[in-house]
């Protein structure tokens, strides 16, 4: 007897509006982050390349300080060489929120090497 197959129903509220400009609060972070100024350049994918200096940055990403973000939501290409790597690391990220100082990006998928350098960046090792 052929039955139903019965899929979970999942419900995606959206969260009370508090007059914002996000409903996600910024909380601060412990240890998850590691406050640093290294030159980034970054480039959307029809832009030129922009320079910026990252405020902090964590494994999931980073805050970059420049007087010409990019747009909400924008994917973004960033450049920037780690004190504890000789070559340049190039990453993809997309601007996840902004500020009069700049945009924060949230890092996109990374290999072993980079999530390896970035964490070693943090830990100060």
């Amino acid at each position: 007897m052929n039955q139903p197959i019965r899929r979970p129903s999942f419900s995606f509220e959206s969260p009370a509006r508090s007059g914002t400009r996000s409903a996600v609060a910024h909380k601060p972070r412990e240890g998850d982050r590691r406050e640093i100024a290294l030159d980034v350049v970054f480039q959307t994918e029809d832009g030129e390349p922009t320079r910026g200096v990252s405020r902090d940055i964590g494994i999931g990403g980073m805050f970059i300080k420049t007087t010409e973000p990019a747009a909400y939501g924008s994917p973004v290409k960033l450049t920037v060489t780690l004190p504890t790597r000789a070559a340049t690391l190039e990453l993809e990220a997309t601007v996840r929120w902004m500020s009069d100082e700049g945009m924060g990006v949230q890092f996109g998928l990374m290999g072993a090497k980079e999530t390896y350098e970035i964490t070693k960046l943090i830990a100060g090792t």
